[in-house]
């Protein structure tokens, strides 16, 4: 199968996937205009996030899934959200509102917390903070959305 034809698939598949219920309002493709890298104790993780053009914030069956891309396409970095649902516990929190999500979970060796609030029509600021045994990250991100759609970035 060649892979244009196998990521038209995908798309067909994800696309009758609408039970996104983490950043369901901020679905789409978003440039990144600006990554400020304010981590005390980086991570390896981490460390590529601000090489990111492109932010696709994509629905799965299970989880919300946003991808950091850079030049050629190449996804950099892979966070995933799980569904609102599944957030039952006292150490995991997600709010949205009108021009605002955050997703937060806390566990006695690793912390998230995600808050992503629109500024302007199309401009979005990002903020990401994790923890993890003896690494802490903190990463301001501005951004531009560009489209509704997401565009995996096999899709041209």
């Amino acid at each position: 199968m060649k892979v244009s034809t196998f990521c038209f698939l995908i798309l067909i598949v994800l696309s009758g996937v609408a039970q996104a219920t983490t950043f369901k309002k901020f679905i789409g493709t978003y440039k990144i205009t600006s990554c400020d890298n304010q981590s005390t104790r980086p991570s390896t993780m981490n460390e590529e996030l601000c090489k990111s053009l492109v932010l696709l914030i994509e629905p799965q069956n299970f989880l919300t899934n946003f991808y950091f891309v850079g030049v050629n396409n190449d996804i950099l970095r892979n966070i995933d959200y799980l569904p609102e649902r599944s957030l039952q516990t006292g150490n995991a929190k997600y709010e949205e509102f009108e021009d605002e999500a955050k997703y937060g979970i806390e566990l006695r060796d690793y912390a998230m917390f995600t808050r992503l609030k629109k500024t302007q029509a199309d401009e979005y600021h990002l903020s990401l903070y994790s923890r993890f045994k003896s690494s802490e990250d903190l990463f301001e991100l501005d951004l531009v959305k560009v489209s509704s759609d997401f565009k995996l970035p096999c899709s041209k």
